[in-house]
């Protein structure tokens, strides 16, 4: 029980610092994106743009950072929910409802951080086209893989939620049991 005490102790300070440097991050990346290696910056723009159809310049940089915070903000929820999780688990609080509350609340974050995803792609590639000449603005969204994979891993979160409410509830009905 110590060795889960422990791990649980050392990843929720590993998600605390990750939650206050998500945000930091995204600013700096879009601050700063003029200046990155193409191999992040490309990253950051949706795949049916290219380089020739997008304009960077202080306010499409502004509104790209502000609409990644979309995202950003499902990350840090999601981290406050592992956080949460994890405290709990330094606690030995292990399999009790309130963490089957964060598991339910993680599964569905990951679908959300699918929907922002998309969203956020399409906002992005709006900001980057929006000062081209009228014929030449982009509204781009992508479906992939990796998108399906996102969604499939909430449900599989939400089953684990699932299960380990029904092995809390059947604790419970057995220490009531004489």
């Amino acid at each position: 029980m110590n060795k889960i005490r422990s791990i649980s102790r050392k990843l929720r300070v590993a998600f605390i610092i990750a939650l206050i440097i998500t945000p930091l991050l995204n600013i700096l990346v879009w601050m700063f994106y003029d200046r990155l290696p193409d191999e992040i910056s490309m990253t950051l723009i949706p795949h049916s743009l290219n380089l020739n159809q997008i304009n960077i310049n202080p306010l499409t940089k502004t509104l790209a950072c502000l609409a990644a915070m979309l995202q950003v903000g499902v990350i840090m929820y999601a981290l406050n929910l592992l956080i949460k999780l994890f405290k709990n688990y330094e606690q030995n609080q292990i399999f009790t409802t309130t963490n089957v509350t964060y598991y339910r609340r993680l599964g569905y974050s990951v679908f959300l951080y699918v929907i922002c995803d998309k969203i956020v792609e399409i906002l992005t590639s709006i900001i980057l086209t929006f000062q081209n000449p009228v014929g030449h603005r982009v509204m781009a969204v992508k479906f992939s893989g990796a998108d399906l994979v996102g969604l499939g891993t909430g449900v599989v979160i939400i089953l684990i939620a699932w299960i380990m409410n029904e092995g809390h509830r059947l604790q419970e009905e057995q220490s009531l049991t004489i």
